[in-house]
């Protein structure tokens, strides 16, 4: 019924929330201090598309909750160390700009991508979630790129990573 519909749709956001709140709560000073930024951006792209995998290839109702759950550290764990990554590689003139130009990329990517998404899925349901894996697995290219630069230290004096990285 509509109304178990609406009950397990609540319930995934309710996971999501949850899994927000440790992340932000529990996970991610822990996480920084161990990791650093490009390492975050890995780790989160990687469970965010291990989780979008997840809810493609599952036809039960338990695994889309565990799906919601990982989405969410992910999201977490990717997305405050892309911003510092973001505003720390330009220097301190640019760097109002750059988070800008960032915030503003990522409120389009997310109405365009959901647009995108909900035409997709009329063609074949699990598909948005194989191309959300697919394009999370491509985001990890270029962090890991950040982080052999930055093992390699041929960062500028403005691109230093903090001492996590």
């Amino acid at each position: 019924s509509d109304q178990t519909a609406n009950l397990g749709i609540g319930l995934l956001l309710a996971l999501v929330g949850l899994g927000q709140f440790f992340t932000q709560v529990f996970l991610i000073r822990r996480a920084k201090k161990r990791f650093g930024d490009a390492m975050l951006v890995i780790l989160g792209a990687g469970i965010r598309a291990a989780s979008f995998a997840l809810l493609a290839s599952s036809a039960s109702v338990w695994p889309a909750g565990v799906s919601s759950i990982l989405f969410a550290v992910g999201m977490g764990l990717m997305m405050p160390p892309l911003q510092s990554l973001a505003t720390r590689t330009v220097d301190d003139k640019t760097r109002g700009a750059v988070l800008g130009v960032y915030q503003s990329s990522v409120s389009l990517a997310t109405i365009f991508s959901t647009a995108i998404a909900g035409l997709i899925f009329s063609f074949r349901p699990t598909l948005p979630y194989w191309i959300g894996a697919g394009l999370s697995l491509l985001v990890i290219v270029p962090a890991y790129l950040i982080l052999q630069k930055s093992r390699n230290n041929t960062l500028l004096p403005h691109e230093q990573p903090t001492p996590a990285d």
